[in-house]
């Protein structure tokens, strides 16, 4: 029934009446029953009704599977508290389930890591000295009492080494991961993923005062003023940042239905490993759901929903102590400046504000059912926004420091990226279409590319061509026609002309538009994007926009040409979209 009455009210041509009936029935149902608003995220499945931990994920033909593990954690909250969602901090590696007393054996050509688990169905850790691991190393048996369970446990074994494990309990063996190996052109390729940062906003503030870190550690490299994100929030923008493919290609539209990323091409996480990179990722995303495809390609993941960047940056510094002899490459996804994560900014960030900034009057204490990407321009929100940035990028340059003193500028390759901009730092004087330039211009900047440096540049890129430009200075080799991105011309690439971005969302009229430097076109459905992403363009608005004036242009053969360029795109895809 709530899907019904959710996907009634957000028809755009519903009268105001009919919407504010049903937003007093949802307030009633929302009083009952508490948890009706509660969002499962990663170790709980989709509906909430199980938890991940110790569970296969994509077991595959050779019974290896994705398994979460706790990690970093003394006190584990009980499974039938769902605000526990947030306190889960999870390990995770590609490993085999062994049953208890059976043995496995395994020898190891290179100096090694294996993760090792002991699952225990009710989590908690039993302290006794009759759970045990037997471990035989070069015929030598060594007794590890009193292991600790729901943990994986690090091993670190030499090049020749052969071993035998058994236990009187389960156990979750990953599969053993080399430390050394520096064959690629890169040693250390690092994803830098911003969710909600704005570039909007670099066009009435420049980046050295908003963010003066970042600015010194990329203007060495290439700082793209004009990429676009090809949808206008993260489930279906990040997706397209993966796979490099345009969101109605992926078929990964749904935010209440577990669709797998992976089932429609690699993503660049796999691209990475079958080159013989380890692959990392850390993330406090919860559109980076494991559970969805987001643990493929990766040796190890580390996760909890809404991860903070100091939490981040460390682990991302600890393990590079382990792996600064192994090509690598990481993704790190950091969450602060989507949103206010403990409700205000963090202390500096909250000390800096001007007064104004802790004004926080708010669209949904009086729509709750508003989503983000719809609401209006905030100078306080704004104001907030500008100091979490700030604060963020003061941390940051432990990060930036620390690359710079670990690698030489011809062994790395460093992205920073973001999926969305806010519609809360749009033009209070104008109301514009969803997909307008603060939703979709995000940052885009490089370092490591080689033989392109301290450039600065106009030039029109989307997200999608991520995954060429860091393929292609990073060595691997990749079919251009199976994507969509392209490498930019500012990188020694053809570029394009223009950019397309896209909302795809269930309940809501489909919309898509391509921008260059004269035009910006927008198509938008009449009819909704139905539950299984039927988009039906059989009957839809149009128009093309002037990008320097603002206003709408009545020449016919540029308004034939746009559309026909739209329509191109739209052909292939791996949902139905009717015409």
């Amino acid at each position: 029934m709530l899907r019904i009455l959710r996907l009634i009210y957000h028809s755009e041509r519903l009268p105001l009446h009919v919407k504010s009936t049903i937003l007093l029935i949802y307030k009633i149902y929302k009083k009952y029953r508490y948890n009706v608003k509660v969002r499962y995220n990663f170790p709980w499945n989709a509906n909430g009704a199980e938890l991940l931990i110790g569970h296969p994920l994509f077991l595959d033909r050779d019974n290896f599977a994705y398994y979460a593990q706790f990690y970093s954690q003394f006190y584990i909250p009980s499974n039938k508290d769902i605000v526990g969602n947030y306190q889960y901090k999870v390990e995770m590696y590609r490993a085999k389930f062994l049953t208890k007393d059976s043995e496995v054996c395994i020898y190891f050509n290179k100096d090694s890591l294996l993760p090792i688990s002991m699952p225990r169905g009710n989590l908690d850790n039993e302290n006794s000295n009759d759970i045990f691991l037997e471990l035989e190393c070069n015929q030598d048996i060594t007794y590890l009492r009193n292991f600790i369970q729901n943990r994986f446990h690090h091993m670190y074994f030499h090049k020749g080494d052969s071993i035998r494990l058994k236990s009187n309990k389960d156990l979750i063996v990953g599969e053993s991961i080399p430390l050394n190996g520096n064959l690629h052109r890169k040693k250390m390729v690092l994803v830098i993923f911003i969710d909600a940062f704005s570039a909007s906003l670099l066009k009435r503030a420049s980046l050295e005062d908003i963010a003066p870190n970042t600015y010194n550690f990329f203007k060495k490299g290439v700082i793209f003023n004009n990429c676009f994100s090809n949808s206008e929030y993260t489930l279906t923008s990040l997706s397209s940042m993966n796979t490099g493919k345009y969101p109605h290609k992926n078929n990964f539209f749904h935010p209440r239905e577990r669709q797998i990323l992976t089932n429609n091409g690699k993503i660049l996480s796999q691209r990475f490993q079958e080159s013989g990179y380890f692959t990392q990722l850390i993330s406090g995303n919860p559109g980076q759901n494991p559970d969805r495809g987001y643990c493929k390609g990766y040796d190890r993941v580390v996760y909890q929903n809404e991860l903070s960047s100091k939490d981040i940056i460390y682990e991302l510094s600890d393990s590079m102590r382990i792996f600064k002899n192994r090509d690598v490459f990481n993704w790190i996804s950091l969450f602060d400046i989507h949103h206010e994560l403990a409700l205000i900014p963090g202390f500096s960030a909250d000390a800096s504000m001007k007064v104004s900034g802790h004004d926080y009057y708010s669209e949904r204490a009086e729509n709750p059912s508003i989503k983000t990407p719809f609401m209006k321009f905030s100078k306080n929100k704004t104001e907030r926004y500008l100091a979490e940035i700030a604060r963020l990028d003061h941390h940051m340059q432990t990060l930036y420091n620390s690359i710079e003193q670990d690698y030489s500028d011809k062994d790395f390759l460093v992205a920073l990226v973001s999926d969305h901009g806010q519609s809360f730092c749009g033009n209070p004087e104008k109301s514009e279409p969803l997909l307008r330039q603060e939703k979709i211009n995000v940052p885009m900047m490089l370092r490591g590319a080689d033989g392109f440096s301290n450039i600065v540049t106009d030039e029109y890129i989307e997200n999608v061509d991520l995954v060429p430009t860091l393929l292609s200075f990073s060595g691997i080799k990749f079919n251009d026609k199976e994507i969509d991105g392209v490498l930019p011309k500012s990188l020694g690439g053809n570029g394009k002309e223009g950019v397309f971005s896209e909302s795809i969302y269930p309940g809501q009229t489909y919309k898509a538009s391509i921008k260059d430097k004269k035009f910006h076109c927008f198509i938008e459905s009449e009819k909704i994007v139905q539950d299984d992403g039927v988009i039906d363009l059989s009957s839809y608005n149009f128009w093309v926009e002037d990008v320097k004036s603002g206003n709408r242009v009545d020449d016919l053969t540029i308004y034939d040409l746009y559309l026909k360029k739209i329509s191109t795109l739209l052909k292939k895809s791996n949902i139905l979209i009717k015409v």
